[in-house]
């Protein structure tokens, strides 16, 4: 079932909104970069949204989001995204210019303004907002992270459905890569100057990265446990399923407090 809001944009979230498309019960499932606006959507009192995700590595979302915005001529209405002048320069000169800001995903969960700079508290809010609100998968580990949101959500076909057009529907998009789909994607050298200046950029975000690749082990090994009650227990230790307020679980930190001027040669990368 398709409804006709757009909410890959703010506008059409607003939309979404003023229609009562949170609480009219016709889909299932919404997709949006905007995750703020697209929580409003669910304010009313008879559905509320719950989150999921899948995420990648940061240096490896840069390199692959170079190489699309050089040949996105479908976007050329969105000045942001297709950018033909990236086909005279290098993946290496970009890393230096100032064509693209890191730290999207930070920067998306603490909901800051254009050419906000994040901090260390945005990412400790980011991890927050991911560990409590946001069920996570790893686009390196699709095929795991797709069984994760069959098992919570519930995907799997219901009667009503073509059982066969609904396999073929989300190998597609699982395998099929989709919109991060990019043939001519380069690998960059871990060792190099450009990776490093790559990951410089997005120190926050492999810092969070680090932190969810944490959260997807930890919501593996609660594979089989009841859920029901909105915990899970792991070695001890009470895991929150995402949307469930549970207090006092201290969030897993994966490296040191991120110095903002750190050289190249200071920066530890956390992978």
């Amino acid at each position: 079932r398709f409804v006709n809001v757009d909410v890959s944009t703010r506008e059409g979230l607003q939309r979404a909104s003023y229609l009562g498309f949170g609480h009219a019960n016709v889909a299932e499932v919404m997709f949006s970069p905007y995750l703020y606006k697209a929580a409003a959507v669910f304010e009313g009192p008879t559905y509320r949204g719950r989150a999921f995700g899948l995420f990648r590595d940061p240096v490896d979302r840069e390199v692959s989001r170079f190489y699309y915005r050089r040949g996105a001529e479908h976007e050329v209405a969105n000045a942001n995204t297709y950018l033909p002048e990236l086909n005279f320069i290098t993946i290496a000169k970009y890393s230096l210019t100032s064509f693209w800001e890191g730290n999207a995903v930070v920067r998306m969960l603490a909901d800051l303004k254009e050419n906000q700079k994040p901090t260390y508290e945005d990412l400790e809010l980011a991890m927050e907002i991911v560990r409590r609100k946001i069920l996570v998968g790893l686009m390196d580990h699709m095929e795991e992270s797709i069984a994760i949101f069959d098992q919570y959500f519930g995907f799997a076909p219901r009667l009503d459905f073509d059982e066969q057009w609904f396999m073929d529907c989300k190998t597609n998009k699982a395998f099929g890569g989709g919109a991060n789909h990019n043939s001519k994607k380069g690998k960059v050298d871990p060792e190099s100057s450009t990776y490093k200046n790559l990951a410089r950029r997005n120190r926050y975000d492999n810092e969070l990265y680090a932190y969810i690749v944490h959260l997807f082990e930890t919501r593996k090994q609660l594979e089989g446990v009841d859920m029901s009650h909105g915990v899970g227990r792991v070695n001890g230790r009470v895991y929150a399923v995402p949307n469930d307020p549970i207090e006092n679980v201290p969030p897993f930190v994966s490296g040191e407090e991120v110095n903002e001027d750190a050289g190249e040669e200071d920066y530890g990368l956390n992978k």
